[in-house]
Parts: C-alpha cells; structure tokens; sequence
C-alpha cells in the first residue's frame, strides 16, 4: 500500500513483496522420496534446507543461508511427479512434504539474497535460553551481548557491497565494553553515515534510549555526520526539529561531522563522535589503573539482615575508625548513594564481627576486593542520574559493590587525584567512555592521568574541608556536635 501511493498502477503490476512469516522443518517427513526425486544435486539442497531450518520459528532471520539456484531447484520439485501408480507415502511427500520444500526454497532464496538497501528496527533482548542462545553463541559470539547487536552484523551480510543499512537501536552498542567488538567491527571495515543519537525519553513506544543511524556496507573517505540530541527534551516531535535545524545551520552545537578512524584512539573505541582533539590527545598519558587501584565493594547478599543505618545499633557497638577490621562489631559501610562531591553519603553500618565471617559465609554474598578495606581512598556511586561525584573516605570503612573505591598506588596524593577527577576535564573524559549511567570501575579505570604540579591538591583540600563541614552540620552525621545556626 505503500508503493501504491506512489504509483497506482503498482497493485497491478503483478509484483508480489518478500513478505514471509518464517517457517521451519521441524516435524517433516523425509526430503528426498525414492521414485519421485531423482537427481543428486537437488537431493542435496533439499537436505540442506532441512537442515537448516531447523527451530526456524525460534531463530528467524539471523540464519544465515547459502546462495543457490533455488528457481531451479522449486521448477525441479514441480517436476516431481512420478509416473505410473503412486503409493501412500508418495502421495503424502507430494501433498505434505513438496509445499513445504517450496515454501522453505522461497525463503531461503530472500534470505540468500542481497540488497542495497536495509532498514529495521531490530529486536532488543539480552537474556536469551534455549536453542537461540546456542545458536547466537555458536554463529555470533563477538556480538552475543544483545539480540541488537547480532542483527547490526547480521543485516550487513544482507547488504550489497557498498549499500547501506538503516537502524533504529538502543544507544549503549556506541559506548559500553559488551559491545566493543560491534564497534571495532564496524569501524574497521565499514562506514557509520549518519547517526542521530536522540533524548533519553525521546521515542515514546520505547522503553530505552535509542539512536537511529546508518552504516555503509563499505569504507568511506568522508566523515560521518552525527546529531547530538540528547539534551532536547519533548518527544519526537522536538528531536525532528532540531535535526532539520541542524541541517539548515550546521552550526547550531549539536551538529558534528567525525572521522570513525579517530575512536580507535579512545580505549574501547567508543562512538565519541563530539570529543575534541585535545581529550583524544590525552589518552596517550597513563590510564587511571596504572597508577592506583580501583575496585567493587561487596554484595552482602541479604542487606535487611547486615546493613543498618548508623545510629540505629548501640553507639558503643560501632568501631568508627578500625585499620584492620579485626575484633569489631558493626563499621561503617559506603554504599554511594547520592550526587554529592568532596565528602559524605555515610549513612550506613555493617555487621563484621569475626571480621566479616557471616557475610562471607552467607549463600549469595559476594565478599570480593575485602583486603582492600579499612584503607584511606576515593569512591563514587556507580549508578548517577548525572555527573559523576567523587569522595574521599578515611580509614576504618568497608564498600558496597555501588560504593566502588579508587587506592592510589606509587606515592600519588590522594587529594591531587580527587581534585583531578572532580574536575571538568575529567568529566568530558568519563563523557565518551562512560555515557550512560553507570560509572563502573571498568570506566573509571580509563581516565588518563597526567601526574604534574598543579593547584588540584590545595583547591581539593579546601573543597574537602567545606564539604566535610557541611555534612557534619546536620544530625544525620554520626560528627554532628550542633546546629550551625545555634
């Protein structure tokens, strides 16, 4: 009906669309009938389709299929007729089992075939079982992350040497670790056109942020052209607008053009098509785990039983300051918690008597990183709804797996790097290898650090200091000693 509006001779012009609903050969009978299917090679396609069909329904269109002649091979099966008297079975293969050969021959010729262009919208699911996850894991491991990410590389095998494919999927193939292979993939041996990466509740009917974008089955010499419209709020109607007024004024500061070559120079290679030379420049100085450690808290595997708040156990029950853990009852325990810089967020307190023996011991806990408790060291939440912030946290404290902890190692001051990874610059850096809203420790691990002089450490000390004052002006504090107005 589409075509129909652009041509109204078009319904009769004797074209019929590649519209199939997907069948497979589960449950057939026998390919080949002896007397009716007399030729080898024939033979031969017909158990490949058998084959290959098989959980047809399950798989769908991420089966690759083999070209051959499969006009021939449905003229052929028309022939199969037989001659003289024809038994049960033989009338059974011909009523039952030759449709289904044709039907399977006339998918397999669509989905053999290439084309110049490809458009979907691809299904979004990354937890798979069954026959489907054997099948990704066996035919598409590097891209197995998400059902998304296998038919991006699968819908270019569709394409025609230098055609190009069209998408509309969720934006986190463009920055996080599951799907660095995808992008390697694609920057090495094709061309990403145009990608307008919209709002994060922008497309109504979906549930996660998305990006629409489309890559050429091939290498280009001119750059990719790339719409930032993640911080335009409004629905579709606004992202339409402004991508039409980035294409009238290209000028406007959400408009880039980029060269992919440049995201290999990135860790990961994520698709920061907006960072500038400079914050590219900057990844070839030591990335943050050469020069400290950073780690994932525990997981208690049951919080209602080991977590408390602090002032809700006996006040004298608490080892506020413990280097070793050794002999305490309760400690305080980082958990992240909100957008807060400098100092605070501690609200909690952990059971570890007999140094965290009932945590360690408790069916579902996770208690990782441990010897690196108790330590003076940096931590941040993992999952923000903005910037990343953050903390210093002193001696005598455990963490939570969304409390990471940053150690500095090799005489690194500790405020120098708080200062540093507070800073704007180190903000732009987190901007294109960690986007989204977690802030995991593989990221963080990332930044660069350029180890000099500068006034980070003073100006981290005195922003230390405030906040920590701050924070100790309210109850909630277990350092609160009065209200600042009294």
């Amino acid at each position: 009906m589409k075509a129909r509006s652009y041509d109204r001779r078009f319904l009769s012009r004797g074209i019929k669309p590649n519209v199939l609903a997907i069948k497979e050969s589960n449950g057939m009978g026998a390919a080949v009938r002896d007397g009716l299917t007399t030729d080898a090679e024939m033979n031969g396609i017909s158990r490949y389709l058998v084959e290959t069909f098989r959980d047809a329904k399950e798989l769908g269109s991420i089966i690759t299929v083999e070209p051959k002649d499969y006009d021939g091979y449905m003229a052929y099966l028309d022939n199969c007729d037989g001659e003289g008297q024809l038994t049960m079975e033989d009338a059974d293969w011909l009523q039952n089992t030759r449709p289904m050969l044709k039907a399977l021959a006339r998918q397999a010729k669509v989905l053999s075939a290439k084309y110049p262009v490809v458009c979907t919208n691809p299904p979004y699911l990354n937890k798979i079982e069954g026959r489907l996850k054997t099948f990704v894991t066996e035919n598409y491991k590097d891209y197995s992350g998400d059902l998304f990410s296998v038919f991006t590389y699968r819908n270019l095998m569709f394409c025609k040497q230098d055609g190009y494919c069209g998408y509309m999927t969720p934006f986190v193939w463009m920055f996080i670790k599951t799907y660095e292979k995808l992008r390697e993939f694609i920057i090495q041996s094709k061309s990403i056109t145009t990608l307008v990466q919209m709002e994060y509740s922008a497309f109504e009917e979906a549930t996660v942020p998305i990006c629409s974008f489309v890559l050429k089955n091939g290498k280009a010499t001119e750059n990719g052209l790339y719409f930032k419209l993640s911080d335009f709020k409004g629905g579709m109607e606004v992202q339409k607008q402004k991508v039409l007024g980035a294409l009238a004024n290209k000028n406007c500061g959400y408009f880039y053009e980029a060269d992919q070559s440049n995201f290999s120079k990135i860790p990961g290679s994520p698709v920061a098509y907006w960072v500038s030379e400079a914050i590219r420049n900057a990844f070839s100085y030591k990335s943050l785990e050469k020069v400290s450690l950073c780690c994932k808290g525990l997981d208690s595997g049951d919080n209602n039983r080991f977590l408390r708040f602090w002032f809700e156990p006996s006040y004298g029950s608490i080892s506020f300051d413990s280097a070793t853990g050794m002999d305490i009852t309760w400690c305080p325990h980082n958990k992240g918690g909100a957008y807060r810089k400098w100092y605070g967020n501690l609200d909690y307190v952990i059971w570890w008597k007999n140094n965290g023996q009932d945590i360690r011991k408790h069916p579902g806990s996770r208690p990782q990183n441990i010897d690196n408790f108790f330590k003076q060291c940096l931590t941040w939440s993992t999952l923000s709804s903005g910037d990343v912030a953050f903390r210093a946290l002193a001696e005598g404290c455990t963490s939570d797996s969304k409390g990471s902890i940053c150690i500095p190692q090799l005489n690194l001051s500790s405020l120098s790097l708080l200062g540093f990874l507070n800073s704007k610059v180190a903000n732009a850096i987190l901007s294109c290898i960690a986007p989204t809203l977690d802030y995991s420790v593989g990221a963080i691990r990332k930044i660069p650090y350029k180890e000099d002089s500068d006034p980070a450490e003073s100006l981290a000390s005195k922003c230390l200091i405030l906040s920590q004052i701050d924070w100790d002006s309210y109850e909630t504090s277990w350092d609160f000693k009065r209200n600042p107005l009294v």
